[in-house]
């Protein structure tokens, strides 16, 4: 059950996490949004919960974080047969097209982070549809 609300947010800042998370709460408080700091921690947290085979329902990836960034995360993410399913969605300050191009061969949509905290409401319903989460909200 802890698999069907739990989205997995590489973000390296915490004020970023934090707006997100509040953003999913006010959404629906049963998701939980669960922070890695990097790529990396991303690939780790997943490799830890493997056993247990409860995936997140979502990864939501900031493309520009140190130590492995989101493009490189996403390569490996779909290059790992037990990861490549898990849905994924880029969430970045980033309106690069070059960076749009990449993550096309993928199929991965992308959101630029809003300024304004209003408009990341029909960002986070995004988030949840593309979570399958849809029909669990309130």
């Amino acid at each position: 059950m802890n698999k069907n609300f739990t989205i997995l947010y590489a973000e390296d800042d915490f004020d970023d996490f934090m707006i997100l998370s509040d953003a999913f709460r006010a959404f629906n408080e049963d998701i939980e949004l669960v922070r890695a700091e990097n790529g990396l921690k991303v690939i780790d947290y997943l490799k830890q919960i493997e056993s247990a085979g409860a995936y997140p329902s979502l990864i939501i990836l900031d493309l520009n974080m140190p130590v492995m960034d989101g493009k490189e995360t996403l390569t490996r993410l779909k290059s790992i047969e037990q990861f490549s399913d898990i849905p994924v969605v880029i969430f970045t300050t980033s309106s690069d097209v070059r960076d749009k191009r990449i993550l096309e061969k993928y199929d991965v949509p992308f959101y630029t982070k809003p300024i304004s905290y209003q408009d990341l409401k029909p960002i986070v319903e995004m988030f949840v549809a593309h979570s399958g989460l849809a029909s669990g909200s309130n």
